[in-house]
């Protein structure tokens, strides 16, 4: 049963144009500079997809219509965060972003 289920999210991560999420990424809406907002749970996927390493960053990114630097951040992000670089993570990084939106009201 494991092996199974272990077997399915292999094949989901590997999937080479995850037709799925550029979809979802398409209809996201639009900053005021007109790139995508990315919900939490699709961004995620993508650094996955990224960190799997069967296509290159910019590759993903020109399929997602996303800006290459941006999903370079979300993968150097999620290496952090795993523990695997050394510099704040996404927790450390809110909670400062808190401290400093206190001190500057």
């Amino acid at each position: 049963m494991v092996f199974k289920l272990v077997e399915s999210a292999q094949a989901r991560w590997r999937a080479v144009n995850a037709p799925h999420l550029v979809a979802l990424v398409r209809a996201e809406p639009r900053g005021s500079l007109g790139l995508a907002i990315v919900h939490a749970g699709v961004h995620a996927e993508i650094v996955e997809l990224c960190r799997h390493g069967d296509r290159s960053v910019g590759q993903i990114a020109k399929n997602f219509e996303l800006t290459e630097t941006a999903v370079r951040l979300w993968v150097s992000q999620a290496e952090v965060d795993a523990g695997e670089r050394d510099d704040l993570t996404s927790g450390e990084r809110e909670e400062l972003r808190r401290e400093n939106s206190v001190r500057a009201t």
